[in-house]
């Protein structure tokens, strides 16, 4: 059939070609096209029995062949001889699946995660973050809790999951912690140019300009110190936040030498730079000066861990417990020190 409908079709096409000449004979052209109209039909029912069962579903099959016939003589029918036969060659070269199957998301309602996760607990949020097992979407949804945080607590388990296998866990995490970093940064921005500002100040009150001074260089002192505290500055970074934390320290001290927050900050600063004599020298001033008792012995624990004195250590520690201002993990290391029984829940 095939081989027999090809010759009838490439026999009515060389007649009706052999009807074309240079004549304007109106007779001669519309012969012309109705054998090349036969020869067209002849092709396309060619063609379209040559075609798979399954590709024969509708007339308009048909009705597009025969038209390439028509307004493509010769080789419109030529080109789709010669798909048909690499469809029949290379099968699973045109057989490609195209389209998948994909889950639809599933959106969450939002005042349903803000009354379960409005009560979050750090020690949970952790469980939950590192578990590889734990799906994506409540992931997310403890890493926007996160943001109700203190940046202390939330921007080390965000730096933990920076290398999450999830994308969109790794670009939130980011995400929120360069907000949190544009925004302290933008703080020591303000406060350096306030400090700047009062520098060049010419104001004949000098008290209150020394106070304005000694306030601003505090909050810079803190300001340096909580990029150091939260863990948002490293390496180099961190060593220079530390020295700018230091340099304010001692330059709010000299204006007011009994402020015993700032000898606080100063002892646990020098701590860091591993100026232990200094820094106990400091702490102790600052105790006597009247600054938050746990915070002080902590920080003389943790010089006598480094020295080796656990007898000291013990001390220290026991006298943070009797402390009413301390957290729940700074109480269950100082009962651990104390030999008492130690609540590891969270």
């Amino acid at each position: 059939m095939s081989v027999s409908g090809a010759a009838m079709t490439l026999a009515t096409e060389l007649a009706s070609l052999a009807l074309l000449d240079r004549s304007a004979d109106d007779t001669r052209l519309l012969a012309y096209f109705c054998l090349h109209g036969i020869a067209a039909a002849l092709g396309a029912a060619t063609v379209w029995a040559m075609l798979p069962r399954r590709l024969k579903t509708s007339w308009q099959g048909a009705a597009f062949i025969f038209s390439i016939g028509f307004f493509i003589p010769g080789l419109g029918l030529l080109a789709i001889l010669m798909v048909i036969y690499l469809a029949w060659q290379f099968p699973k070269g045109i057989n490609t699946d195209r389209y998948v199957e994909i889950v639809l998301p599933q959106y969450l309602s939002t005042e349903k995660d803000k009354v379960v996760l409005g009560d979050l607990r750090a020690g949970h949020a952790r469980r939950v973050l590192a578990s590889a097992s734990e799906l994506v979407d409540t992931k997310l949804r403890v890493l926007i809790a996160l943001q109700n945080m203190r940046p202390k607590v939330a921007i080390p388990m965000l730096q933990g999951l920076l290398g999450d296998p999830a994308e969109d866990v790794r670009l939130l995490a980011y995400s929120m912690m360069d907000a949190w970093e544009k925004d302290i940064t933008q703080r020591v921005q303000a406060a350096q140019a306030q400090l700047d500002a009062l520098e060049k100040s010419t104001a004949s009150d000098a008290g209150e300009q020394g106070i304005q001074r000694f306030n601003a260089h505090r909050r810079l002192a803190e300001l340096f110190w909580e990029q150091v505290d939260t863990k948002l500055a490293r390496g180099d970074l961190r060593v220079f936040a530390l020295k700018q934390s230091k340099q304010h320290c001692e330059y709010a001290l000299a204006l007011d030498p009994n402020a015993a927050g700032v000898w606080l900050l100063f002892g646990v600063v020098l701590v860091e730079l591993g100026m232990d004599d200094v820094a106990q020298r400091a702490l102790r001033i600052a105790r006597g000066g009247g600054a938050d008792a746990a915070a002080v012995h902590k920080q003389l624990a943790r010089l006598a861990f480094e020295r080796g004195d656990y007898s000291a250590v013990k001390r220290y520690m026991q006298a943070v417990e009797s402390s009413e201002r301390v957290t729940h993990d700074l109480r269950q290391v100082s009962r651990f020190w104390t030999g008492k029984r130690v609540d590891l829940s969270l």
